[in-house]
């Protein structure tokens, strides 16, 4: 028994001896097959998954079942092949794999984001179609829902350039046709674009430059007074100050044209009132003398001359009116209206002296015939015969021949009504001259007549009209009684038939 049991022992043993290797070859293939080969199988899997071979990859995972998180991997391999899809744009391929993978990370979310940018790339391509169509208000309006989608920022910005363009082309387009107005508006709406403001400067120009050369038609047509008003309305444009002097002295020419008719049709008394209006414009003030001249009636004015009477010599001298006295054989006998000087009636060294040889007698005819009247209105006056006047027993002298004269005693008596008619105010130059009397602030004044009352003394009106004598001496010819100066209201007959 014991060494049958012994040898059976050692039986066994050997026996186990023998299985050991074949066990631990047994062991080591079932650790190949389920922990080698799966691992192999598994990093295969990543490696593919890494290169891009989604497809394979996910196969790989698949075919190792539950070994580790092959199928979290598996899943992996489509979440990552759509994620790729999804980064290079091809939003309907990975939102269908999205969808296929609900659940599985952020493919919720991925999915909703390729729907998103699904819908957006639509709406993207219908802006890109308005754009296209040059419907650029609403593309940008399109764009502009897009927000910041792809480039639709820069896409909404070059909407506005083609639209701003657009309007400045069409605002352009306004100008050159002459729509300056509503080129402004357009110009004014885009706010500064491009050179905007300058051209708003350009067809505010051609306002004027229109209305400039609508003045000029105006002028050339005759109507000054409009002209006027729109040259003035150009607030000193180009040359319009000079045109509205144009027009001023086209109005005055018209005027004057106007004027002369009249005088043509012996309308003297509008004619008159008609060149005095125009006053020294051309040869105004002459026709306006003719006419007063041609319309004279008794007791009535007409102007002839000019002499200083303001006196103010800064302004010139000022037109001399005439009363009519009478008018006889195609002449009229004037007096002038105020009294114009002041002159001693004679300053020569004879006391005994008459109208015919008296200094006054010479100054009416020499210096006062050239100061107050022109070559031509010299030619109106008539040389006339003076006669001496019998006022009393004194010898007056011969009669002479004047252009210019005094009225005698007796023809101040005949031709004025009363000593209120007789009376006469003296001009402010008249007044300033030395009369040995301060007359600034009275009215009328003392003046000669040419009769000689006796030989120192000869006759003048008095300020109140009335008839009085002194003396014909001096450097101030005082009248007797009295500390004044007399006055000078000389007289002339006038040619009617000029």
């Amino acid at each position: 028994m014991g060494e049958e049991t012994v040898k059976k022992t050692g039986k066994k043993g050997k026996l186990w001896l023998l299985l050991i290797p074949v066990l631990i070859l047994a062991a080591a293939a079932v650790a190949v097959f389920t922990v080698v080969l799966p691992n192999n199988r598994y990093n295969e899997a990543l490696q593919m998954l890494q290169e891009g071979r989604y497809d394979e990859a996910k196969a790989g995972f698949e075919a190792l079942g539950g070994y580790k998180d092959s199928a979290e991997q598996a899943k992996n391999c489509d979440y990552t092949y759509a994620s790729e899809l999804y980064n290079k744009g091809k939003f309907e391929k990975a939102q269908k794999v999205f969808a296929q993978l609900k659940g599985f990370k952020d493919s919720d979310q991925l999915k909703e984001a390729c729907e998103t940018e699904l819908r957006y790339a639509e709406e993207y391509e219908a802006a890109a179609g308005l754009y296209q169509q040059g419907k650029y208000e609403e593309a940008k309006a399109a764009f502009e829902k897009l927000g910041s989608y792809q480039d639709s920022t820069e896409q909404v910005k070059l909407c506005e350039t083609v639209i701003l363009d657009g309007k400045y082309a069409a605002a352009a387009a306004l100008y050159t046709e002459g729509r300056f107005e509503e080129a402004i508006e357009a110009f004014t709406a885009l706010d500064g674009y491009k050179d905007s403001a300058d051209q708003i400067s350009l067809c505010e120009t051609g306002i004027l430059n229109r209305r400039y050369e609508a003045a000029l038609a105006l002028l050339a047509n005759g109507q000054f007074k409009e002209a006027i008003e729109a040259f003035t309305a150009l607030d000193g444009y180009k040359d319009s100050a000079e045109q509205i002097q144009a027009c001023e002295l086209g109005i005055l020419d018209q005027q004057y044209q106007e004027a002369v008719e009249l005088y043509n049709d012996e309308k003297y008394d509008k004619a008159m009132k008609a060149f005095k209006k125009l006053g020294d414009y051309k040869d105004s003030y002459l026709w306006m003398e003719k006419s007063s001249i041609k319309s004279a009636k008794v007791d009535g004015t007409i102007y002839l001359g000019r002499y200083e009477q303001d006196n103010d010599t800064e302004n010139g001298t000022e037109a001399i009116e005439w009363i009519v006295l009478a008018i006889r054989d195609g002449k009229a006998l004037v007096t002038s209206t105020y009294a114009l000087d002041a002159q001693p009636y004679n300053s020569f060294e004879s006391k005994s002296m008459t109208w015919e040889n008296c200094s006054l007698r010479r100054w009416l005819n020499e210096k006062f015939l050239a100061a107050a009247f022109s070559k031509e209105e010299q030619a109106f006056i008539a040389e006339t015969t003076v006669t001496a006047d019998p006022w009393s027993n004194m010898e007056q002298g011969k009669d002479t021949l004047d252009k210019v004269f005094l009225l005698s005693a007796e023809e101040a008596r005949r031709y004025f009504k009363n000593d209120i008619y007789r009376s006469c105010a003296g001009t402010p130059y008249c007044m300033t001259q030395k009369y040995g009397r301060d007359y600034s602030a009275r009215k009328n004044v003392d003046w000669w007549l040419r009769t000689v009352w006796n030989s120192g003394r000869a006759i003048y009106v008095e300020e109140d009209g009335s008839f009085m004598h002194g003396n014909i001496t001096g450097d101030f010819y005082t009248p007797v009684g009295s500390n004044g100066g007399v006055a000078v209201r000389p007289v002339i007959w006038i040619d009617m038939h000029i």
